[in-house]
């Protein structure tokens, strides 16, 4: 996937989502009811005090600049970009 892909895409994405779909799966805890129950469900999976937390993908950059191929090499072997997810 090229450069420009991956920028129209990841905009295109945050857009659509903002619009259609944040509303409908993302809830902030309200009230101190909700809060508690929260916490606990991540206290229960041994993160005390937390109400959310962050998740990647890393997705292949097929095209990635040689020059710029070193930065963009982690674990996975090969070049990508990261999305990142907060929940």
């Amino acid at each position: 996937m090229g450069e420009d892909t991956i920028r129209v895409f990841f905009h295109r994405f945050c857009k659509d989502f903002a619009a259609g779909f944040y509303d409908e799966y993302v809830r902030v805890p309200t009230t101190e009811a909700e809060i508690r129950r929260v916490e606990m469900q991540y206290r229960t999976r041994g993160f005390p005090g937390c109400l959310g937390s962050v998740d990647c993908v890393h997705v292949a950059w097929e095209r990635c600049p040689y020059q710029l191929r070193n930065l963009f090499v982690g674990k996975e072997g090969f070049p990508t970009v990261t999305f990142e997810v907060a929940k």
